[in-house]
């Protein structure tokens, strides 16, 4: 009789201990329900925050190639504004050589060309001229020719390059295909002839 009686307290315990157990469960359950939706919701940040890394990154990288092109771009121009200007330099020299020939033309000729002056003059102003070239003979004065150097061809062709390493000059690190001292090298001068066609 007592070994009955402790079996049944025995099984009273553990069927007391299953319910415990059962309520504990079903106490835990809303909590564990709740960090299973937080972990879930936690992934699925990362996720997001890994695709908006690839797309910054992405977007970065095309941007840069596009400022990259962009500068070599704009060091395409400023080179082409340096042939030009060099250009322009020499037409500016050319053109005041043309100037100062075209004021001692009009002043050896203003006798001639102006009816106010007389004839004795233009007799006087020639004496004078002839008497100081038979006391100092020299030929420094002598005229000659002025070779214009308005060849526009070759410049043409420089600014119609569209790579800066064919135009022999880059301010960039890579080193151009071409020597820096023919990027230097203006367009050739032209003769009287050539020069007249080409600038036509």
């Amino acid at each position: 009789m007592g070994d009955d009686a402790l079996k049944r307290a025995l099984q009273a315990l553990c069927l007391d201990y299953e319910e415990l157990l059962d309520e504990a469960a079903q106490a835990t359950q809303p909590a564990d329900e709740r960090i299973g939706l937080a972990l879930f919701k936690i992934d699925e940040a990362c996720a997001a925050a890994d695709a908006l890394r690839q797309d910054a990154q992405q977007v970065q990288e095309q941007l840069l190639e596009e400022l990259l092109a962009n500068c070599n771009e704009l060091e395409d121009v400023f080179l082409r504004v340096n042939l030009i200007e060099r250009f322009v330099g020499r037409m500016l020299e050319t053109t005041r050589e043309l100037e100062k020939r075209t004021e001692g033309v009009s002043r050896a000729a203003g006798p001639v060309f102006n009816p106010s002056s007389s004839v004795s003059s233009l007799f006087r102003s020639f004496s004078i001229k002839q008497r100081g070239a038979q006391d100092a003979p020299s030929t420094a004065g002598k005229w000659s020719p002025l070779a214009f150097d308005f060849n526009t061809t070759e410049l043409m062709e420089r600014l119609e390059k569209s790579d800066t390493r064919e135009l022999g000059v880059s301010i960039s690190s890579i080193p151009p295909k071409e020597t820096a001292a023919a990027g230097e090298q203006g367009p050739t001068a032209g003769t009287g002839s050539g020069a007249d066609s080409d600038s036509d």
